[in-house]
C-alpha cells in the first residue's frame, strides 16, 4: 500500500462518513447479502460521478476503484465487529 493509496483512503473515509452513518442506521437489521448489494450500488454511483462525492482531487480510475473497495471493505468489517461486540454485551 503506497503513500498515495493511504492518503486517498484517509480522505475518502472522511468524505464518505455520512454514507457510512446512513447505511449503518438504515440497514441495521438487513442480512449481509442485502447490505453487500447496497454497498455495491453505492460504490457504482460514486464511481460514476466521483467529483460529486469525493471532490476534485482524485487518483486515476483504477486506483480510485481500489481505494473505494478497501474503504467499503473496512466499513463492513468494522460494522460486523461492532455488531458482535453489542451482541456479546447483551448476553
Amino acid at each position: 500500500m503506497g503513500a498515495s493509496f493511504k492518503r486517498y483512503k484517509f480522505r475518502f473515509r472522511f468524505a464518505l462518513k455520512p454514507f457510512f452513518v446512513m447505511i449503518s442506521d438504515k440497514y441495521k437489521e438487513v442480512p449481509d447479502a442485502e447490505l453487500t448489494e447496497k454497498i455495491a450500488l453505492t460504490t457504482e454511483r460514486i464511481l460514476a460521478n466521483p467529483v460529486e462525492y469525493l471532490g476534485n482531487d482524485l487518483p486515476d480510475p483504477s486506483l480510485l476503484k481500489d481505494v473505494l473497495d478497501e474503504v467499503f471493505d473496512d466499513f463492513v468489517k468494522e460494522r460486523a465487529f461492532r455488531e458482535r461486540s453489542i451482541t456479546r454485551m447483551r448476553s
